[in-house]
């Protein structure tokens, strides 16, 4: 294993963990008004799995859609919890298809307890990579989402200051005032999805004009719990392309909220 990955290694929240970040959830420290004319969605998947980056971004292609994948420099050409991640050639892909890279660290870490320093070493790590693999020295991250949703006061603030937006994985659906430090999600996990659950969530995003950001991991037919079957993330694009909902990247959602702010 990576020396750097071993580094960042640390047991899951604890009680007293989730407690503070449910609390600290409650305070937004980058908080931004949404004034969009009509609901707005994003596609989203996190590590990035090999999965997510084929099946996943050839269901939105299919559609005339992008989405964002938030990479993990150090799963590259590797495996993550058993589920094979994705490679190089994948990345060049998705970049070249117009999909949006956004950062989800480089060692995966719980950021949790680690120090300012400590974080941004891993957020250079992990722009170095991506510089690398996509051959392009120009390249910036824009968008962030926590590894486990896990984050505390000093990791917050960090990645608030380096992107545009980080997004947790707090259920809702990103209306009014949000936090472009830990925006809200629907997830698509196979744990938790059911039509009916997608079908009530687009309601919301389209009676307060709001932004709904589905996230999830692997798409595959045998997809992890916290994965979709092609059927499902199928179902959600079919359900978003009859409720006229545009789809449009994180990045490119974020900008637009901050110009219409």
């Amino acid at each position: 294993m990576d020396d750097f990955v071993k580094m960042h290694e640390r047991a899951p929240a604890n009680i007293l963990a989730r407690i503070e970040m449910q609390l600290l959830a409650r305070i937004p420290i980058k908080p931004v008004q949404i004034n969009l004319d009509k609901p707005i969605a994003s596609f989203s998947f996190d590590d990035i799995p090999k999965t997510a980056a084929t099946n996943g971004a050839k269901l939105l292609e299919k559609n005339g859609f992008i989405g964002t994948f938030y990479v993990t420099g150090s799963h590259a050409n590797g495996e993550f919890d058993g589920v094979k991640q994705y490679e190089p050639e994948d990345l060049r892909n998705l970049y070249k298809n117009n999909h949006e890279i956004a950062c989800h660290t480089y060692a995966h870490p719980r950021l949790r307890g680690r120090n300012e320093m400590e974080i941004l070493l891993d957020l250079d790590k992990n722009l170095e990579t991506m510089r690398q693999i996509l051959d392009d020295e120009t390249f910036e991250f824009a968008s962030h989402a926590f590894p486990y949703g896990e984050f505390d006061k000093v990791s917050r603030k960090v990645l608030s200051e380096r992107f545009v937006s980080s997004r947790g994985v707090l259920r809702a659906i990103n209306h009014g005032t949000v936090d472009f430090a830990n925006l809200r999600t629907t997830p698509l996990e196979r744990q938790r999805f059911t039509p009916e659950y997608l079908q009530t969530n687009i309601e919301k995003a389209i009676k307060n004009n709001g932004w709904i950001i589905f996230f999830t991991h692997d798409i595959a037919q045998n997809c992890t719990p916290y994965g979709s079957t092609p059927e499902m993330l199928e179902m959600a694009i079919e359900a978003i392309k009859k409720a006229g909902i545009e789809v449009l990247s994180v990045k490119d959602v974020a900008n637009k909220i901050v110009k219409k702010a």
